[in-house]
């Protein structure tokens, strides 16, 4: 899991990753993918701060 927070213009500012992260049981127990909505979720972010820090 990628630990994340906005900075105070909103933009993403990476804190670390863990291999392991907090849900990631729940994904076992479930049978939910809760991964690749996560991960789609961090990409658009990371894919708009970017566009507005060059636009």
């Amino acid at each position: 899991m990628i630990d994340m927070k906005p900075d105070s213009h909103g933009v993403p500012v990476w804190l670390e990753i863990n291999p392991q992260g907090q849900f990631l049981f729940m994904q076992a127990l479930s049978g939910l993918d809760l991964v690749t909505p996560c991960v789609t979720y961090f990409e658009r972010e990371a894919l708009s701060a970017a566009h507005r820090a060059h636009a």
